[in-house]
């Protein structure tokens, strides 16, 4: 009877062993650390060149990205699908502002048809030659190639420069939310 009862409590006590070890596994594994994504520009690229349209008839110039984070799309003015994954994907995100930025000569239907399914990003064009390759210049940063500047999301600072980008791999609402929230979070501190 005795060995029994020893059985018994090195089998409790064995079992509690891996349980307590099982939820600290678990606990370690569902606490994992947010690694942000962001690519940082360095220095940061003042936003000067801002003369364009937005599709709500309201102006966009340098003083609209000032105040708060200001995350920026570049893309043709045809938006197909991956610019619409952009775009959904840039829809409800919170704490920031959205712009999407349609290069070359844009069809005002086709913008306007985005402006109504994103009611929350700023669908905008470029009043005349002279303001597009101005605004667009200030999207060329070196690690970027070009060709591929809009494969990516831009997010310009509070202070209205360009300080961060953030590549078409990484363009899921949550992954970009939880960077924003980094950002604000950083701020605050």
């Amino acid at each position: 009877m005795l060995t029994i009862l020893i059985d018994m409590k090195r089998f409790i006590t064995l079992t509690f062993l891996i349980i307590s070890g099982l939820l600290v596994a678990c606990e370690e594994q569902s606490a994992e650390v947010f690694s942000s994504q962001l690519q940082e520009v360095f220095p940061p690229v003042p936003i000067r060149n801002a003369a364009l349209f937005r599709i709500n008839n309201l102006p966009v110039t340098p003083p609209f990205f000032q105040g708060k984070w200001t995350i920026v799309a570049l893309g043709e003015e045809t938006c197909e699908q991956t610019c619409q994954s952009k775009l959904t994907a840039m829809t409800g995100i919170e704490n920031v502002q959205k712009l999407y930025f349609a290069e070359g000569l844009a069809d005002h239907n086709q913008l306007g048809e985005l402006a109504n399914k994103y009611a929350d990003i700023a669908i905008t064009s470029g009043t005349m030659a002279a303001s597009v390759e101005n605004f667009m210049r200030q999207f060329e940063i070196d690690f970027i190639e070009s060709e591929r500047n809009k494969d990516y999301l831009y997010l310009i600072n509070p202070q209205a420069e360009l300080e961060f980008v953030l590549s078409k791999e990484n363009l899921e609402r949550d992954m970009i939310q939880q960077e924003i929230n980094q950002l604000m979070s950083r701020e605050a501190s």
